[in-house]
């Protein structure tokens, strides 16, 4: 199918987002000398920006393609989670917006002198227990991801995405009859049993297939198959898709007579990877849902990360600029 086919179907894809939800909040200014009480700089503040993190950086990049798109989170009762609620709301007239009165909302703050990040300070607080064990809870979700084409689980770690919420939603998705892709974290991938597909990074994978490899290795993508192959049985999920910064990407999947697919990636200055993995995670979903095999999805994953990460913070890439790059000749594969 030609690319621009694709993209064209996107706006009749309905994109599900589950996940890890944070509150991106950048605080931009300059940095022009060293305190005279310590020796560190002193930060001149001048503007303030708040967006859509993790899972919800996932939820605005879907909206940014022409999704359409639902929200299933947690929230803390507290003003972090009133503003990420108003901006989840933007893009998703009525998510499912759980708020959990004794955890905070998740806020990652970014201090940025010109294009430099000085620090991150972060607000989190681990969940407890099943956010789904409320009937009412449990139904909505069901409704939801029936209505779903496709279902995109972005796991940063937080506590939302335990092994008991992530088999409920399998469970359901298996029902259903929805396929479910997965931006992992941690080494427990039994947990993603059932997933049509889970797309860690080279880092993220080495630590959940005890592989130690390099690109720079003569059997490199030998070692990437067969740990895949491994982690796949292991964990009960279908296919897997390593993510590998400037040297690509890398997919195995569950019948091993068809060979792995390497895609390279296309050389771009490279200002801020902020984000890259959701926007991949987001284009990949979509494209699959719109009928795109899995080599047609990688090139514009590809081709999306490449060009989010020329953006300063937390940024998104429309169908628009997918079409602009894709008739520039900017596809590799």
């Amino acid at each position: 199918m030609l690319l621009s086919t694709i993209i064209q179907r996107f706006s009749t894809v309905r994109v599900l987002c589950i996940g890890d939800v944070m509150l991106d909040h950048f605080v931009y200014g300059r940095v022009n000398r060293l305190s005279p009480e310590a020796p560190v700089p002193v930060f001149n503040r001048e503007s303030d920006k708040f967006m859509l993190g993790g899972a919800g950086n996932v939820l605005a990049n879907a909206a940014s393609l022409g999704c359409q798109v639902d929200m299933v989170c947690l929230l803390g009762d507290d003003a972090p989670g009133s503003m990420l609620d108003a901006r989840i709301r933007e893009v998703c007239p009525e998510p499912l917006c759980m708020v959990e009165p004794d955890v905070p909302t998740i806020e990652k703050t970014r201090i940025i002198a010109g294009n430099h990040h000085l620090i991150r300070i972060d607000t989190e607080g681990m969940p407890a227990g099943n956010p789904f064990s409320r009937q009412e809870r449990y139904s909505e979700l069901a409704s939801r991801i029936r209505r779903a084409g496709i279902v995109l689980l972005s796991d940063y770690g937080k506590g939302f995405l335990s092994p008991e919420t992530c088999r409920i939603i399998m469970t359901l998705a298996r029902d259903a009859g929805k396929p479910v892709l997965v931006d992992p974290k941690g080494s427990d991938y039994e947990k993603y049993a059932g997933a049509a597909l889970v797309k860690p990074n080279l880092k993220e994978f080495m630590q959940a297939g005890g592989v130690r490899t390099e690109p720079s290795d003569p059997d490199f993508k030998q070692k990437l198959c067969d740990g895949a192959r491994t982690l796949m049985r292991r964990g009960g999920f279908d296919n897997l898709l390593i993510t590998l910064s400037e040297h690509g990407m890398f997919f195995v999947g569950a019948d091993a007579s068809i060979p792995p697919v390497h895609m390279a990636t296309q050389a771009r200055e490279v200002i801020d990877v902020t984000g890259a993995g959701d926007t991949c995670l987001a284009v990949l979903g979509t494209a699959l849902g719109a009928g795109a095999d899995i080599a047609e999805a990688m090139k514009l994953a590809n081709l999306a990360a490449g060009i989010v990460v020329g953006k300063l913070g937390t940024a998104v890439v429309s169908a628009a600029e997918l079409t602009e790059h894709l008739f520039r000749g900017e596809v590799v594969g």
